[in-house]
């Protein structure tokens, strides 16, 4: 079964378990880096907009063995879930005292970003941009959130730098960011990875949920703390949105070869809409800042 007849069959599985009120679409949206995403969309006489479900990993799941009736069921349960929640964001979005402590940022690539930061409020970070979210729900089976849009921002009357102060005390609360030796993460993936990468002086910055964890290098302190840390220059490699590659200045390998690096695991390794760039950055201690070498 391809990925259409998946989609019209689960369509269909999904409307006979919903009430006669509640009707489902197939919609495509375009999510992070232009990227399109199949979604479902539920709706209701009284509101057009119950929540959406994205598809694609329950394809991955069907081709794995999971069963189309089972899918069904997951997400006729998670439709109730999203009703409760759409009914939070309405209410939520109509007070920005009620958003304030809720705001997070994320890091996108703002030239394949370019049409969806025309309506959403961002700040310029290197080539990179920086957008702004509402976290609705964190538990350990994900993230919840909502975009923020310029609609807000004339509803609620304050401007992107407001928005930036709330992200930068909320993420570090929120998501608070982590650093590991590179060793550790490839050894919690493949247990028996060979003990050479020990030796290997590099470092995973992302945050415990490694959700949208690139962020991190939007602190000033957690920057400079690596700096302190290792007693140096260091390289940022993006290894996608969720996290990125720290490499000591005596690393010894080319600037040229880390990018030769990240265009690699962009291409082979990375999810389209998870890129985050194609290039390393470089964090100047003396100067107290990254920049792009």
């Amino acid at each position: 079964m391809n990925y259409e007849e998946f989609q019209e069959e689960l369509q269909q599985e999904v409307t006979e378990k919903l009430d006669p009120h509640t009707t489902v679409a197939i919609t495509q949206l375009q999510g992070n880096n232009g990227v399109f995403r199949s979604e479902l969309k539920f709706m209701t006489p009284q509101n057009d907009n119950l929540g959406t479900v994205n598809l694609d990993g329950y394809y991955e799941s069907f081709l794995n063995g999971m069963e189309l009736s089972q899918i069904a069921n997951e997400i006729v349960n998670l439709q109730e879930q999203l009703r409760s929640k759409s009914q939070l964001v309405a209410y939520d979005l109509s007070d920005f005292n009620q958003v304030r402590d809720r705001i997070i940022f994320r890091l996108v690539n703002a030239k394949k970003n370019t049409k969806q930061l025309t309506d959403k409020p961002h700040l310029p970070f290197l080539d990179l941009a920086v957008v702004y979210y509402i976290v609705l729900d964190k538990s350990s089976s994900g993230v919840t959130s909502s975009p923020i849009y310029y609609k807000h921002l004339k509803h609620w009357n304050v401007d992107t730098a407001t928005l930036h102060a709330c992200a930068q005390s909320n993420g570090l609360r929120i998501f608070p960011p982590t650093l590991e030796p590179i060793s550790s993460v490839l050894k919690e993936i493949v247990p028996n990875i060979e003990d050479d990468f020990d030796l290997v002086p590099a470092y995973v910055l992302s945050n415990k949920e490694l959700h949208w964890g690139a962020t991190s290098i939007l602190y000033d302190q957690v920057l400079q703390n690596i700096g302190d840390l290792l007693h140096m220059n260091y390289y940022v490699a993006p290894s996608s949105i969720h996290e990125t590659i720290i490499y000591p200045d005596f690393f010894c390998i080319p600037r040229e070869e880390l990018n030769a690096t990240v265009q690699f695991v962009n291409k082979y390794a990375v999810k389209p809409e998870e890129i985050l760039s194609n290039h390393i950055y470089y964090y100047d201690r003396i100067a107290g800042r990254l920049k792009m070498p």
